[in-house]
């Protein structure tokens, strides 16, 4: 009868110890991050990381390439890279309905998903975490598309800080990442999908913009993110 408590005890403790493996091996996960593996815990239940716009000056990556195929919640595209020159890989885009932005590059207007088209350019901005999933997926936070071909794409961009005068009566802007980008004092700038009056002042660190530069690398007009675009 001894015999028969112990062995009913191993097995339990075998199924109990089973389970706490499967659990952590469910909510932890191999992510690529920047071309960096990293060991992520607490992921999602579908091993995405989720698109936030509430943490302060989110890092971001800019991927750019075809759409392949468009499905109800997400689409596939084929990522371009610049190095190694002609190297490119599909990637599983998901749409967070409650964070991502899908607009057009034109003037920022906003897009349905449905508008997306299988051959059509699109510019995905999302988090540096992607799955190592084959092939990887990432929740986009923004997704900028069609622009005229012969109109170059609006750069998504997260203030480091307040313009700062360059000395020649314009300004600089610093974004997340270490870019800088020349403002004129004229530059326009208006909010997104809001009435309120905004100005070149209004840009703080934390500060979500688009930014459309002219041929000489000066930003020609902006759209400024509030935080009420994101709900």
């Amino acid at each position: 009868m001894k015999r028969k408590i112990l062995a009913v005890v191993g097995l339990t403790l075998v199924l109990g110890i089973g389970c706490a493996i499967g659990v952590m091996a469910e909510a932890t996960q191999i992510i690529r991050m920047d071309d960096r593996e990293k060991e992520f815990a607490q992921m999602g239940s579908d091993g995405l990381v989720k698109a936030s716009w509430e943490e302060e000056a989110p890092q971001v990556i800019k991927m750019w390439g075809p759409v392949l195929e468009v499905g109800e919640s997400s689409f596939s595209f084929q990522r371009q890279f610049t190095e190694p020159e002609g190297y490119s890989e599909e990637v599983i885009v998901h749409i967070d309905p409650e964070s991502t932005l899908i607009l057009e590059g034109e003037n920022g207007f906003p897009m349905g998903m449905e508008q997306l088209k299988k051959g059509e350019t699109v510019h995905v901005y999302a988090g540096p975490a992607m799955t190592l999933s084959l092939p990887p997926q990432v929740t986009a936070q923004l997704i900028l598309t069609g622009a005229p071909q012969s109109q170059v794409m609006p750069e998504y961009i997260i203030a480091e800080g307040s313009l700062r005068e360059d000395g020649q009566g314009g300004f600089l802007l610093k974004a997340a990442g270490g870019a800088e980008l020349t403002v004129p004092s004229e530059c326009s700038i208006i909010p997104f999908l809001t009435r309120q009056m905004v100005t070149l002042s209004d840009i703080t660190e934390g500060s979500r913009l688009l930014a459309w530069r002219k041929e000489d690398g000066t930003v020609e007009r902006m759209v400024l993110f509030t935080a009420a675009s994101f709900q």
